[in-house]
């Protein structure tokens, strides 16, 4: 609050539409979340760094796997959100894990799960939603692709290369630090992936009616 001269208008002479901020929702795990949105449809709040971004996708995960109603609040970026979650003008956030971590252990947020289909290797008391929720899955990954045409041989030693590496115990160890697991494919496993992902999430759009239409 700041002093000024002039003064705010009264309570007389708005018209209320929306309270925007509150406190954090008193869920102590998913369950308890999609019972209080169940019991409020479009009442909490749920941020994202933007539409359309990995983040708003599992959101629209959750309330269409789940039937519950959120509002989706975008935001410009992830750092933003998590600040405006610790100070109550959101409810959820779906973000990265690691930056939430030191908020979840000073008391400020509570992570309620992860998006992974298994509980983390290195957070083990962390559950996954899709313990709550089958078949919820919302988790980022990286991997290694050639041109279209590359010699199969080629693409054999450098996948044979590459897990090699990925299974070194010093590897895996820095990965799990950093939040995320090594998984070793072959190429053909990858590439089914890539398409199985591709589908999910092209159907998840549609039916959360999820278009570039949506951009700000």
């Amino acid at each position: 609050m700041t002093l000024s001269r002039t003064l705010p208008p009264s309570p007389d002479q708005l018209r209320a539409v929306r309270a925007c901020g509150d406190r954090q929702p008193a869920a102590k795990n998913i369950k308890e979340l999609i019972d209080l949105a169940r019991a409020s449809p479009g009442k909490l709040n749920v941020a994202s760094p933007g539409v359309g971004t990995p983040n708003h996708l599992g959101a629209a995960q959750l309330m269409t796997l789940t039937g519950i109603e959120l509002v989706h609040v975008p935001y410009k970026g992830a750092s933003a959100a998590l600040i405006d979650l610790m100070a109550g003008a959101v409810q959820i956030q779906i973000t990265a894990l690691l930056p939430a971590l030191p908020h979840h252990s000073a008391g400020r947020v509570r992570i309620l799960g992860v998006g992974h289909t298994q509980r983390l290797k290195a957070y083990p008391d962390i559950p996954a939603i899709a313990e709550t929720v089958p078949g919820y899955y919302n988790t980022g990954w990286w991997g290694i692709v050639a041109p279209a045409g590359t010699p199969k041989s080629i693409v054999d030693r450098l996948n044979a290369i590459m897990n090699k590496g990925l299974m070194l115990p010093e590897s895996v160890q820095r990965f799990e630090k950093n939040g995320l697991e090594v998984a070793t494919t072959t190429p053909q496993e990858f590439h089914d992936m890539i398409r199985t992902d591709l589908q999910m999430w092209n159907k998840l759009l549609k039916d959360a009616k999820i278009s570039v239409d949506s951009l700000p």
